[in-house]
C-alpha cells in the first residue's frame, strides 16, 4: 500500500461543509479537494438512499436484486471451483510429465556419458593398434633388409 512505499497516510474529513485550506500549499489544497470529494460522495449516497426510501416498490426491487446477486455469486463460485479444478489437473499433468521427462533425461544423460567413455576407450585402443601396426611394419622392413 501507500504506507509500505513511503507515502504519507491520507486522512479524510467527513464533514459535510467544505473548508478552504488553512495554508496555501499544494498538500493543503489536495487535502481540501479530497475532503470536498468525500463530502460530495456522502451527500450523493444520502440522496440515493432517500430516493430509494421514497419508492414503495424499492424494497421488492432490492430483494429481487439480492436474489440476482446471490445467483450470480453462486455461479461465480462454481466457475471458480471449476477453474481451480482444471488448474490443479493441469498442474498434476505438468508435474507428471516433468517427472517422466526428468527420468528420461537422466537415462539419456547416463547413456551419453557411457558412450563418451566407450568412444575414448575405442580411440585409445585404435591408437595402440595403429602403433603396433607401425612397429610391425618397421620390423618387417628390417627383416626384408637383412
Amino acid at each position: 500500500g501507500r504506507l509500505s512505499k513511503g507515502r504519507k497516510k491520507i486522512s479524510l474529513s467527513l464533514d459535510s461543509r467544505v473548508q478552504e485550506p488553512s495554508q496555501d500549499t499544494d498538500e493543503c489544497w489536495e487535502q481540501s479537494v479530497r475532503n470536498a470529494r468525500c463530502a460530495y460522495e456522502s451527500e450523493r449516497i444520502r440522496s440515493v438512499v432517500l430516493e430509494i426510501e421514497k419508492s414503495e416498490a424499492s424494497s421488492i426491487q432490492w430483494k429481487k436484486y439480492g436474489v440476482v446477486l446471490a445467483t450470480l455469486q453462486k455461479a461465480v463460485k462454481q466457475n471458480l471451483t471449476d477453474q481451480t479444478g482444471e488448474v490443479e489437473m493441469t498442474n498434476v499433468a505438468r508435474q507428471q510429465h516433468q517427472q517422466q521427462v526428468g527420468n528420461k533425461l537422466h537415462v539419456l544423460n547416463h547413456q551419453w556419458y557411457e558412450n563418451v567413455r566407450k568412444r575414448r576407450q575405442m580411440l585409445r585402443a585404435t591408437s595402440q593398434l595403429e602403433a603396433e601396426i607401425e612397429q610391425l611394419r618397421h620390423k618387417v622392413k628390417l627383416r626384408q633388409q637383412l
